[in-house]
C-alpha cells in the first residue's frame, strides 16, 4: 500500500523514520495480523465495489434428442459494497512532547528536546498508533459499527456486519427459513441452540455439506464448549474442550472479539464475506505537520465490510 507523506519542516530524524516506514504503516493497520482476513475476501476499490456472486440454477436435463433446449441458468447476484472514509487526527502539544521526554523511555534516550517539534522515540509512538487503529477497526467498526458521518467515534466509521445482517433480516432479504427464534444461549443449552441453526444449513441441499463458518463472540463460544463438555464428558482427542467445529457438520466456529456483546451466531460461506479497502493509488495519506509549536498527525484511508448474498446467511432473530 503506497503512502503519501508530507514531513516538511520537521526535524530530520522524525522525517527519516516516517519516510522509511511510510509504505507499510497502513498495511500494518488495515491488513497485518487481522484474523478476519483469513476468512473474508479482501477487495480493493475507490468507492462502490460490486460484490458479484455467480449463481447457477439446475442445468442437467435428458439427452438423446435433437432439440436444443437452453436454460437461463447462469445468473449474477449483485450487491454493491461501499468503502467509507476513515481518519486519525492526533495533536502533540509542546507540553505533551515534554512529558514524553520526562518518561522512563525519554530518560533512557537521554538529552533534551532540541526544539518544540523534537518528538522522541517516533517508531514506538507510531507502532502504538497503528495498534490502536487495528483495535478500533476490529473491536468497534468491522462487526458492530453503525455508519454516522457526523460522528467522531470508531463505531461511526462504517456499518458493521452485524448491523448489515440485522438490516437484511428486517428488510426480508434473509429468508425466514434461515432464521431460528431467539433463545438466550447459556452454558447449558448452547449445543441444542447451535444445532437448531446448523440443521437449517444442513437441510439446504446445495450448502448442507459445504464448508461454512459460524461467527460467534468469545463468551458464546465459551458457552458452547461448556455445554459440549457437559454432554460428552472427557474426550481424549479434545481434552481442552475447545470445539472448533459444530458436531456432525462442516460448519467451523470462528470466534471474533469484535462480536463481544452479540448473543446470536451467524453462519455463512466464508467466500460470502468481504473486507473492502481503497485502492493502492489512493490508499492512504499520512501527513505530519508543525503548527504553532504543535505537531499534527493526520492519517486518511477508506475501508468497509459487507456480505455478498443475503440468502446465504443463517442466524437467530436478534433479542428484542
Amino acid at each position: 500500500m503506497a503512502a503519501s507523506i508530507d514531513f516538511s519542516g520537521l526535524p530530520s530524524k522524525m522525517a527519516d523514520y516516517a519516510l522509511a516506514d511510510s509504505s507499510t504503516i497502513l498495511t500494518k493497520a488495515l491488513v497485518d495480523d487481522m484474523a478476519f482476513t483469513s476468512y473474508m475476501q479482501m477487495l480493493v476499490g475507490n468507492d462502490e465495489i460490486p460484490l458479484t456472486e455467480l449463481v447457477v440454477d439446475d442445468v442437467l436435463q435428458p439427452g438423446g434428442k435433437d432439440a436444443f433446449n437452453p436454460k437461463a441458468a447462469v445468473n449474477f447476484k449483485a450487491r454493491i459494497g461501499k468503502v467509507r472514509p476513515c481518519k486519525v487526527d492526533l495533536l502533540f502539544t509542546p507540553t505533551k512532547i515534554l512529558q514524553f521526554w520526562k518518561t522512563y523511555l525519554g530518560k533512557v534516550k537521554g538529552g533534551t528536546p532540541s526544539s518544540p517539534y523534537d518528538l522522541p522515540f517516533q517508531e514506538f509512538i507510531f507502532a502504538h498508533i497503528v495498534k490502536k487503529m487495528k483495535e478500533n477497526l476490529r473491536l468497534k467498526a468491522i462487526f458492530q459499527g453503525v455508519y454516522n458521518p457526523s460522528g467522531t467515534g470508531a463505531a461511526d466509521t462504517m456499518d458493521g456486519l452485524v448491523t448489515m445482517i440485522r438490516a437484511a433480516i428486517t428488510a426480508g432479504n434473509i429468508p425466514a427459513g434461515n432464521i431460528t427464534a431467539y433463545t438466550a444461549i447459556t452454558a447449558i443449552n448452547a449445543v441444542d441452540e447451535f444445532n437448531k441453526l446448523a440443521e437449517k444449513v444442513i437441510a439446504n441441499p446445495a450448502y448442507g455439506s459445504a464448508k461454512m463458518i459460524c461467527l460467534v463472540s468469545p463468551i458464546i463460544h465459551h458457552y458452547y464448549n461448556q455445554a459440549y463438555k457437559a454432554e460428552n464428558g472427557s474426550l481424549p482427542y479434545n481434552n481442552q474442550f475447545n470445539q472448533t467445529k459444530l458436531e456432525g457438520s462442516n460448519i467451523w466456529i470462528q470466534e471474533e472479539p469484535g462480536l463481544s456483546g452479540i448473543t446470536t451466531p451467524f453462519i455463512t460461506p466464508e467466500e460470502n464475506l468481504f473486507y473492502l479497502v481503497d485502492d493502492e493509488a489512493r490508499q492512504d495519506s499520512i501527513i505530519v505537520e508543525k503548527e504553532k509549536r504543535n505537531i499534527n498527525v493526520m492519517i486518511d484511508f477508506q475501508a468497509a465490510v459487507d456480505f455478498g448474498i443475503a440468502e446465504l446467511v443463517w442466524t437467530m432473530n436478534a433479542p428484542a
